[in-house]
């Protein structure tokens, strides 16, 4: 119930549920971590777990088999398919050679700490060993064409830069609805391309299930479940798709800029500035626990200056990170349609 309840952009959700559900937690217990709330039900504040830990594979991997899977392309029985939009191997890094002011280094400082938080390297490695068949990976992926300069460009973008939802930390999907419609639209084509393509097994290391599974069929009719893979190898389906492969599973609808990209005009995000303004003040008035004449001295600054600036900092954010998404048109960039 509180996914999505991201610390001081959106407010906590109070869950109120069984003790039990605390107190008998099995790997609670294996962290020997034991706590029994005081009161049943037992109630509390809750902010997305994404935060801290976005990709619970462990659990997942417990659950499925113990961790005895037999992890080769030959051999395994049962695979974890992680759908990621924001891969770690799919990070961009800068050089920063000005001296950051204090919300710069404040934003950035928060951003290294949760993706410290969140990385996994090891269960992203896996996903991408051909020869790893417990783990397969599903992330964005698409070509954004443009004129820059009065040249032609075709740029591919990965991850979270595929996305429209990526900017803002992966918060853009709230800004329009057609940033959401764009990136189902991505979802599915990716997915599609990824069961044909990607989710196989290679013909050479005759694995026992998936032979099972076509053993039935004519030699023409499995020639229609057989692509070559990105080992360049030819592969069986691991999932069977039974539809025609139909230019290349790659659909997007023209959006109301009349591209195939839904970028937005700076001006639209000027709208924000008043409930932008209002949570501030929220933020701002219940920072601390003050008295009157704290709370009056507060309110004062917050009138004068606080607010007014809190607000414009939060405004350039996000223009600045849906400029850096593309999802802002620029003097020299011209989307195609």
């Amino acid at each position: 119930m509180a996914t999505g309840a991201f610390p001081l952009g959106l407010r906590p959700r109070q869950v109120s549920r069984s003790s039990s559900f605390i107190s008998d937690n099995a790997w609670n217990h294996l962290l020997n971590i034991i706590y029994t709330p005081k009161n049943d039900p037992y109630s509390s504040y809750f902010v997305d777990g994404g935060l801290i830990n976005n990709e619970p594979f462990e659990r997942v991997l417990d659950i499925l088999n113990g961790n005895k899977n037999d992890e080769s392309i030959e051999n395994f029985k049962s695979a974890l398919l992680m759908i990621d939009p924001f891969p770690s191997a799919e990070t961009r890094y800068e050089d920063h050679v000005d001296e950051p002011d204090l919300s710069d280094l404040f934003f950035r400082t928060f951003s290294a700490m949760t993706g410290q938080l969140q990385v996994k390297p090891h269960l992203v490695e896996k996903a991408f060993n051909i020869n790893n068949g417990s783990h397969f990976l599903i992330s964005p992926k698409r070509s954004l064409e443009y004129v820059k300069d009065g040249v032609k460009q075709k740029e591919p973008l990965y991850g979270k830069y595929a996305i429209a939802g990526g900017a803002l930390g992966g918060f853009s999907g709230f800004i329009h609805k057609e940033f959401r419609v764009h990136d189902f639209f991505l979802g599915r084509a990716n997915c599609k391309r990824f069961l044909r393509k990607h989710f196989t097994v290679p013909l050479d290391k005759n694995h026992k299930i998936i032979n099972y599974g076509y053993h039935h069929l004519t030699e023409a009719r499995k020639n229609y479940f057989i692509k070559t893979n990105q080992d360049h190898k030819q592969a069986v389906q691991i999932i069977p798709i039974f539809d025609e492969e139909v230019n290349n599973d790659f659909y997007m609808p023209k959006f109301n800029n009349g591209t195939k990209w839904p970028f937005r005009q700076s001006e639209e995000i000027f709208k924000y500035k008043k409930p932008i303004r209002k949570r501030v003040d929220k933020l701002i008035m219940n920072v601390a626990d003050l008295n009157f004449k704290d709370n009056l001295l507060l309110w004062a600054g917050k009138q004068v200056f606080l607010r007014k600036k809190l607000t414009k900092l939060t405004i350039d954010f996000i223009e600045d990170s849906l400029e850096d998404h593309k999802l802002l048109p620029t003097d020299n960039i011209n989307l195609k349609p």
